[in-house]
């Protein structure tokens, strides 16, 4: 059908450059690069037989999405599986334990993030609803250090917050994990980091879908 043109028309000119973009921002403010990813990542994710499911699926958007999950036997939200989608976007390396970090048809551009080396801080950021922030972390420890993440944000409620540490230039071999903030203001500390694992990702997404959400962060070694 000619959807494969999007990869570089919409992901590569347009959405992986700027990935702050909404994934459910209705027509004409629509991504397709972010759409051609997702509809993807749920193909590659679950297979054909949900993907067809979603189609047949009478409600639209998020709660459509939900309920193909549900009917097909999957416990997930739409807000764990936007999470995760996002880290898979950046990682692009379905090698790493679970399969569910990358995609083997085709590979994804590099996504637009913000680097900073350790320790440092970072002003307020700002990730627009359903959409993602990454923050790369250069570390320059020894192995089994930690990092430490003093994130701040009124919006906590809504970010779905993931982390890989790997080595510079060798994302296939990540380490993942996830966080859940319970206040405005927590620590995420991620330990076994240093040496060889060199780099953190930091990805941040907006799960409310309504409004933008702002968060601060500083990075140190404990």
């Amino acid at each position: 059908c000619g959807y494969l043109g999007d990869l570089q028309t919409w992901v590569a000119g347009d959405f992986a450059p700027n990935p702050n973009q909404s994934l459910t921002q209705d027509n004409p403010s629509f991504n397709y690069g972010a759409g051609f990813l997702f509809g993807a990542y749920l193909l590659e994710r679950y297979g054909v037989d949900f993907l067809t499911t979603l189609v047949d699926e009478p409600a639209d958007g998020v709660a459509g999405v939900e309920s193909a999950l549900a009917s097909e036997g999957y416990t997930e939200s739409f807000g764990e599986l936007l999470a995760d989608w996002a880290l898979a976007n950046f990682l692009d390396a379905p090698t790493v334990v679970g399969g569910t970090w990358g995609y083997e048809q085709f590979v994804v551009p590099s996504m637009g993030h913000i680097t900073r080396t350790v320790p440092t801080s970072i002003a307020t950021m700002t990730a627009s609803p359903h959409a993602a922030r990454y923050f790369v972390f250069e570390l320059s420890v020894g192995a089994g250090s930690s990092l430490e993440l003093d994130i701040t944000s009124d919006a906590w409620a809504n970010l779905g917050i993931r982390y890989a540490v790997y080595p510079a230039g060798d994302r296939s071999g990540a380490t993942v994990g996830s966080f859940v903030m319970t206040a405005a203001s927590d620590v995420l500390t991620i330990g076994n980091v240093g040496g060889a694992d060199d780099r953190v990702v930091l990805v941040m997404t907006e799960l409310g879908g309504v409004s933008s959400a702002s968060f601060e962060i500083v990075a140190s070694h404990p």
